[in-house]
């Protein structure tokens, strides 16, 4: 009924406090009341008369706020006070004979101020600011601005704040403050803050940088271009979606910069991680093309890329007519029309090895080393008949699985760190052709029982990585997870080791397990773990799936008890990958026969595409074995 009867600050006092739950009974709202719109000297009556009386003033508060219960506490409050006020003064007296000198020229006219003194104030309207913009003049001074300008005169800057709800286009303005006159005290200094306007603005909204920008690679909403930097070549992305500039960290020494490590900032990528900036290394002259800019730079460890000009940039230029069809972005520099080419992938070329670097080095070049081989897969083997008709024979350890796999006494589980919170990312964007393959993919793995529709709090974003064949693997970024997860000490054979095993074979067989790691069962507590999230559900896997920290060691351990009792005498395992090998044919037989039966048992399928039978030369473990 109290709250009726109020209006203004205390009704807005009201409605907070009681959103808050700090009125639990009628005495501490009556309470809570008195403390914020009562009478603020909290006069005592009975304090002439008792503990406090005669104190000055300066002990006399400092004390009554401690509240003492009785005179002895109030005298030992008070002498401490006066204990601290005398400290205090002798510091401040011996500051005092330090930083004074005695004058020989008389004594100091004394300046007065005037109290009613007003600073002049120029106010530009939004159509001004532009006309400036235009004209290239210093935003402070009537001078013309220009890489390394300082204003001759000092300048005290004004910063208005403004609740979030009152921010709107209109409110926005600049308010300069001509320069004016402070007389300083003997022993004062004044510190002058000088900021350029049109890059430090964007320091106010949240960092930002694109995985794009991050790992260098190209994107609909860039473009590359080359630049020099004190000289040196270096390739910068220019990224609409950055928020400011970075310069990579692995080239400041080449480029000979200087950096300020105390201006530093939280940046956050596209996946939701954050990266602290290394310092920052300002006025830095860019040229590109031809023409020169002075850019502020923050220093951030990246990928691919040495340099990216993001909105901190590019908002500098004005308009902006941006073609990236023929990669070219056009604007108005200083009064001249600039214009930019990007650079285009048609650009790119093959050079051979022996011709590249017969060539004297003169300009810099970008370099893509592949792999070239035939481009075709090389038909499958012809068998040996007596191999032929012992693989029809054993035809359905080829089959493709459906369903879950048995329990096999190995499940795949997910041991978290003490004090762990909830592992839950956002999902990253994808382009509108990877929703497809991954609505695609998630449709095959419902179809054949490795996961399901989930409720679970965890969540891990999805990616796609091209096979060789040209089709997608969806990846789960389960790093955030693996990063709580306890680590096993499961060995892990080393593969040098296993091929001194191989000493007096001729005949080699290798078979390549079909979906390995799916034919494994996720532990039921720990199947809510391996949530994955797209953009159209929420799903959890019931078999392993890849990226799991200790998802090699246990396959690694299921694979080494199957074929334990032959490991090392005939048959070498290295996660997916099978090595029969024997000295003669007739033996080679018997041991393929008893591989193919433990593979059987054990509802182990292989894919018949990537097996090679009864080979004299065989490729496996990334050397080429010969008989």
């Amino acid at each position: 009924m109290a709250s009726f009867h109020m209006d203004g600050d205390a009704f807005v006092w009201f409605q907070d406090s009681d959103e808050t739950g700090m009125f639990a009974s009628w005495e501490g709202f009556v309470d809570s009341l008195l403390t914020r719109f009562g009478n603020l000297a909290y006069e005592d009556p009975m304090e002439s008369l008792t503990r406090l009386s005669g104190l000055k003033d300066e002990v006399r508060l400092p004390v009554k706020m401690l509240k003492p219960k009785n005179r002895n506490e109030a005298f030992g409050l008070a002498k401490i006070q006066e204990e601290y006020l005398m400290s205090s003064r002798k510091f401040q007296k011996s500051f005092s004979l330090e930083s004074s000198k005695p004058s020989i020229l008389g004594p100091r006219p004394d300046v007065k101020m005037d109290s009613k003194f007003k600073l002049p104030l120029q106010r530009l309207s939004l159509a001004q600011m532009e006309e400036r913009r235009k004209k290239g003049p210093c935003f402070n001074c009537d001078e013309k601005f220009q890489a390394g300008h300082h204003c001759k005169s000092a300048k005290l800057f004004l910063l208005e704040g403004l609740y979030p709800f009152q921010w709107t286009s209109s409110n926005v303005e600049l308010v300069e403050l001509d320069a004016f006159d402070v007389p300083l005290s003997h022993d004062s200094d004044m510190h002058l803050l000088h900021s350029r306007v049109d890059e430090s603005e964007p320091k106010r909204f949240e960092a930002n940088i694109t995985l794009y920008a991050l790992l260098g690679s190209p994107s609909p909403s860039t473009m590359r271009i080359k630049g020099r930097i004190n000289g040196h070549w270096i390739v910068i992305l220019i990224d609409t979606r950055s928020t400011h500039n970075f310069l990579d960290a692995a080239i400041l020494s080449r480029l000979h910069l200087p950096v300020d490590p105390t201006v530093s900032f939280e940046v956050k990528v596209a996946n939701g991680d954050t990266i602290m900036t290394k310092g920052a290394s300002l006025d830095v002259k860019v040229v590109m093309q031809g023409y020169n800019f002075a850019v502020d730079l923050n220093v951030l460890p990246l990928g691919d890329c040495e340099l990216v000009l993001g909105t901190q940039w590019l908002r500098t230029l004005g308009l902006i007519q941006w073609d990236f069809l023929t990669m070219s972005m056009q604007f108005q520099h200083f009064g001249k029309s600039v214009t930019l080419f990007g650079m285009h992938p048609t650009n790119l070329t093959l050079q051979k090895s022996d011709h590249f670097f017969k060539r004297p080095v003169r300009k810099g070049i970008c370099l893509q080393i592949v792999s070239l081989g035939s481009g075709t897969t090389s038909p499958q083997q012809q068998c040996d008949p007596l191999i032929e008709k012992l693989l029809n024979k054993f035809a359905l350890v080829f089959d493709t699985p459906s369903g879950l796999p048995p329990c096999r006494g190995h499940e795949c589980q997910i041991l978290l760190k003490e004090r762990t919170d909830l592992i839950c990312q956002r999902p990253y964007r994808y382009p509108h052709f990877q929703k497809t393959e991954i609505e695609k993919i998630v449709i095959d793995l419902l179809v054949a029982g490795s996961i399901r529709p989930s409720q679970s709090p965890f969540s891990s974003p999805v990616l796609l990585v091209r096979k060789a064949d040209g089709s997608w693997r969806m990846c789960i970024d389960y790093r955030a997870l693996n990063q709580a997860t306890i680590k096993d000490k499961f060995p892990i054979s080393v593969v040098d080791e296993l091929l001194d095993e191989l000493v007096g074979s001729t005949i080699f067989s290798k078979l390549y397990l079909r979906s390995g790691y799916h034919q494994i069962h996720m532990k039921e507590e720990d199947i809510p773990k391996t949530a994955f999230r797209t953009q159209d559900g929420h799903y959890e896997f019931l078999v392993m799936p890849f990226g799991l920290t200790n998802a090699p060691s246990t396959f690694q351990s299921l694979m080494n008890d199957v074929f334990r009792p032959y490991l090392r005498k005939f048959v070498l395992v290295f996660f997916d990958d099978i090595l029969v090998f024997s000295p003669t044919m007739e033996l080679h037989l018997s041991h393929l026969r008893t591989v193919l039966e433990l593979l059987l048992h054990h509802q182990l399928y292989t894919k018949r595409s990537k097996c090679v039978f009864g080979c004299t030369e065989v490729e496996s473990l990334g050397h080429i074995i010969l008989g």
